[in-house]
């Protein structure tokens, strides 16, 4: 660097220096108060962002800076209350689990519903181990009306239940927020169908309960507008006092299993309900429970009826000779149908469980000491959790992994049986696991 030693000018010395000074006073200030005005949030700028956009933000914001979006406004307030953007997320593949309980039936008490299973199962990369852990409870009917035959369900990280007074509950597993949905405006006294459209794509993730009837046609909710809206198409005749399983939200389509062989379909485009075309299955085989969505395809697993007894029987030398199934057969099968399907699409099958984990999900010794065994299952996108149910226990027993992708099985153990629904004195208090 050059350091020329001169004078300088006039202009820059003595009678103009003020003036220069002044300015260049005033230029800090306004650099100042751009500094201050870039602080603050400006409302236009603010107010206009897409939720996707400003929610990325927030998850970037210091701990600090985020928690004071509360002064913003009421539903900033009610984000940084809930901690939705501070929260990790729940990394894939996880299984929502809800089951009601079914304990008191084989021990000739009153059901007691407000008694439930409700947690959530993921697997912990750091550990290479499965962990089991509880949910907040959510309502369930002690007395729910007849026409509304519907255990929990649970969509892509939503779970459903419905109260005693009729009115229904939602629950985001993510963030622990919690919606309270009024009671339809139209009630029918008929058997009626119900299922749950969820749209991850936005943040929180918006939905939409549908319910089918014969007499008062469709009513959906949309938890963007907080209202109900009726529509003219009602529920097929042949459609007659089911137990709902499970719903999978296919876009426009809304699929809903139940008791029954057929899977019932709602197009919300459309505004019209069909039926699916049954699974090729034996008559002995168990009703279609759960359905999973893959690479365009919808899947199902199914297996025989009564399973347990059918096992326990096959096990014994007096048994296996006189019975159609043995356990050197398989008992449980998965099945896909493409989602563009037509009416003369067949369903085609994908896999069958493998016999060694048959004996391990339904093992001797356990079909011995319980008195009946269900066999269950959850979807994650390709990967598929199977589980034995023992109802007198409410005790998911066995569970089996299997992966669409590699068509493999695997054995899932967590520890001491912990995914059990646990009654003091058979009150309503509810002992979860702890894991």
């Amino acid at each position: 660097m050059v350091v020329i030693n001169e004078e300088l000018p006039y202009s820059l010395n003595g009678g103009e220096s003020s003036v220069l000074q002044q300015q260049a006073s005033s230029s800090c200030k306004d650099s100042e108060r751009n500094v201050r005005r870039r602080k603050t949030m400006d409302p236009e700028v603010w107010g206009n962002l897409p939720a996707n956009v400003a929610f990325e933000i927030y998850k970037k914001l210091p701990m600090r800076d985020f928690l004071t979006l509360r002064e913003v406004c009421k539903e900033w307030n009610q984000l940084a209350r809930e901690r939705r953007c501070v929260t990790d997320p729940i990394h894939k593949p996880y299984f929502v689990l809800v089951q009601m309980n079914e304990r008191n039936k084989f021990w000739g008490r009153t059901w007691d519903h407000s008694v439930m299973l409700h947690g959530i199962l993921t697997f912990h990369i750091k550990s290479s181990s499965w962990v089991w852990s509880r949910l907040p409870g959510i309502s369930v009917s002690k007395s729910s009306p007849s026409t509304y035959k519907c255990d929990l369900l649970s969509v892509k990280g939503l779970t459903f239940g419905m109260d005693y007074r009729g009115s229904y509950e939602v629950l985001d597993v993510q963030s622990k927020s919690r919606y309270s949905i009024p009671r339809q405006p139209r009630t029918s006294n008929m058997p009626c169908a119900l299922g749950m459209t969820v749209d991850t794509s936005v943040e929180p993730p918006t939905f939409k309960i549908i319910l089918g009837s014969h007499d008062v046609g469709t009513q959906i909710y949309d938890s963007v507008t907080r209202s109900w809206e009726s529509r003219d198409s009602s529920l097929l005749e042949s459609y007659r006092e089911p137990k709902l399983r499970s719903c999978l939200d296919c876009g426009n389509n809304l699929y809903i299993s139940s008791d029954l062989k057929k899977i019932l379909v709602y197009s919300l485009n459309e505004d019209k309900w069909s039926e699916l075309n049954p699974l090729p299955r034996p008559e002995v085989c168990s009703s279609s429970r759960a359905l999973g969505l893959w690479q365009g395809h919808i899947f199902a697993v199914i297996s025989f009826k009564g399973v347990s007894s059918r096992a326990r029987r096959a096990y014994s030398d007096e048994g296996a000779n006189r019975m159609p199934l043995d356990m050197e057969a398989p008992f449980l099968w998965i099945w896909k149908l493409p989602v563009d399907h037509s009416e003369e699409t067949q369903w085609e099958e994908v896999d069958e469980m493998p016999l060694d984990m048959q004996k391990w999900l339904l093992p001797l010794d356990d079909l011995r000491r319980f008195q009946f065994m269900e066999i269950h299952a959850s979807f994650c996108e390709e990967h598929v959790l199977i589980y034995s149910w023992v109802p007198e226990r409410c005790l998911a027993h066995r569970l089996v992994f299997h992966d669409l992708a590699t068509k493999t099985w695997e054995k899932v153990e967590v520890p001491n049986h912990s995914i059990s629904i646990l009654c003091d004195n058979w009150t309503n208090h509810v002992f979860m696991p702890v894991i």
